[in-house]
């Protein structure tokens, strides 16, 4: 069984793909593993698969994975995962922000502490950071998923981790959200991201995210929803009463304005509970009938079938 995977997907990636190549195996070399190389192309229309083919010729470790089209970064990143033979597999960004070499801590960390998962987090944004923190407390807030703040591509799994992994099959998701479902032993280094200059999360890729991940988990958007119908509800009762009290203690009020404005209150908190309970259907429904396969591959290179 081969020690190590090593993991990462491509996208118009042609820049980085020599020097990433070159320094994970320096650190491979420096760990004494047995390792393969594992890089997913997600789509590109440069020549990322061009200079991958051409690596593999004289390196078997070095395999590689071509979609069809793009089908996105984390499912990229999953399909990687599902053809790894490592008893560890590290993923990690090839834009070379997260540095190659930090697979020697985390290396050393997970058989350290026997954790099954052990993931990188950011000490500080240097992009987005405003945004950044937003997305990722609101993502926590209306998930209820344990997530940590500004957390990074790069990991280090455990066989064990990666088999319970494999066992979702759905179209939409995210690597975080998985990996907060799947439990085990998890642990987390901090790490500090260099910078390219921009960031291929746009917001509209973060917008896209954030209402993906409240789709598929519903039960968690269920009962937010719900318990923000049931407080509004309940102020408005609570309005309506203290109106009626005033009114009845001589307080006079612009005639009209203040039970419109009680009315509009009450059935926009119960509009919204029912709309929270038509999403929970609705997203129900999508769930049976979704059958489309996360990716389609093109082509597989020192990939076994």
């Amino acid at each position: 069984m081969v020690k190590l995977s090593v993991i990462t997907t491509l996208y118009n990636s042609s820049e980085y793909i020599t020097e990433f190549v070159r320094r994970i195996e320096n650190v491979v070399e420096k760990l004494k593993v047995e390792a393969e190389i594992i890089l997913v192309d997600d789509g590109s229309t440069d020549n990322s698969v061009e200079i991958v083919e051409n690596l593999s010729k004289s390196k078997k470790n070095i395999k590689l994975i071509k979609f069809t089209r793009n089908f996105g970064h984390h499912v990229a990143m999953v399909c990687g995962l599902e053809k790894a033979k490592g008893e560890f597999s590290f993923l990690i960004d090839i834009d070379l922000e997260e540095q190659p070499e930090l697979l020697l801590t985390f290396y050393a960390k997970i058989l350290d502490t026997n954790d099954d998962l052990i993931y990188g987090v950011q000490t500080k944004r240097n992009k987005d950071r405003i945004l950044g923190s937003v997305f990722w407390k609101a993502l926590k807030f209306l998930t209820g998923l344990d997530l940590s703040i500004n957390p990074c591509t790069i990991r280090i799994m455990s066989v064990k981790f990666v088999r319970n992994l494999k066992k979702f099959p759905q179209k939409d998701f995210f690597l975080g959200e998985l990996s907060s479902y799947i439990g085990l032993k998890q642990s987390t280094i901090k790490v500090e991201k260099l910078y390219k200059g921009h960031s291929s999360y746009s917001f509209l890729k973060k917008y896209t995210l954030l209402f993906n991940m409240l789709f598929t988990n519903i039960n968690s958007l269920w009962i937010r929803l719900s318990f923000f119908a049931a407080l509004m509800s309940i102020l408005s009762f609570a309005f309506v009463i203290a109106l009626l009290v005033s009114y009845l203690l001589g307080k006079q009020y612009l005639s009209g304005w203040l039970s419109i404005m009680v009315i509009i209150t009450f059935f926009a908190s119960i509009n919204f509970f029912f709309f929270g309970a038509i999403l929970q259907f609705v997203s129900k429904l999508l769930e049976e009938v979704r059958s489309k396969p996360r990716f389609i591959i093109e082509k597989t290179i020192n990939i076994d079938q």
